[in-house]
C-alpha cells in the first residue's frame, strides 16, 4: 500500500515538474542567456541550505525518540513515512546540487539546455520540501 502511495505521489509531483519546465521553454524568450550561469549558482546556495535545514530537523526528530507521540507514530507507521520522504527529498536536493554545479561549468549554450533539467529537479524538490516540511511542522508542534 505505502509503495502505490509514493508512486501516486511521485507521478502527480513529476506531472506538476513537467508543466513548469513547459512554462520555462515558452518564457525562455524572455530570460537573459547568460543569466542562467549566475542562476544555477544561487540555486546552488538555495539547495545546500535547504539541504542543511531538512538534515537538521531529522536530527531534532531523532532526539525525540523517547517521547509519546513519535512512539506512536513509530507504532502506526508515520514515523517511517516521514523519515523515507525526509530522505527522497534529501536526494533530490542533491541530484539539483549536482546538477547546478554542472550547469554553472557549462558555456552559455549548454547551460541553456542544462537548465531545463534543474527546473525541472528544482520543482520536484520544492514539492517533496513543502510535503516534508508540512509533515516535520505537525510532529514538532504536537510534542509534548
Amino acid at each position: 500500500m505505502a509503495i502505490s502511495v509514493h508512486w501516486k505521489t511521485l507521478w502527480i509531483r513529476v506531472i506538476i515538474s513537467i508543466c513548469v519546465v513547459i512554462v520555462f521553454h515558452y518564457s525562455l524568450d524572455y530570460i537573459k542567456k547568460e543569466s542562467f550561469v549566475g542562476s544555477a549558482g544561487v540555486i546552488t546556495g538555495l539547495a545546500a541550505t535547504l539541504l542543511g535545514f531538512l538534515i537538521t530537523s531529522m536530527s531534532l526528530i531523532t532526539a525525540l525518540m523517547d517521547k509519546t507521540l513519535i512512539k506512536n507514530m513509530i507504532k502506526t507507521g508515520h514515523y517511517k513515512r516521514l523519515v523515507s520522504d525526509a530522505i527522497i527529498t534529501c536526494i533530490n536536493l542533491l541530484i539539483l546540487i549536482v546538477f547546478c554545479l554542472i550547469c554553472s561549468v557549462l558555456n552559455e549554450i549548454y547551460a541553456v539546455k542544462a537548465f531545463y533539467a534543474v527546473v525541472l529537479l528544482l520543482s520536484l524538490s520544492i514539492s517533496y520540501l513543502i510535503e516534508t516540511g508540512r509533515r516535520f511542522a505537525a510532529v514538532i508542534l504536537h510534542v509534548k
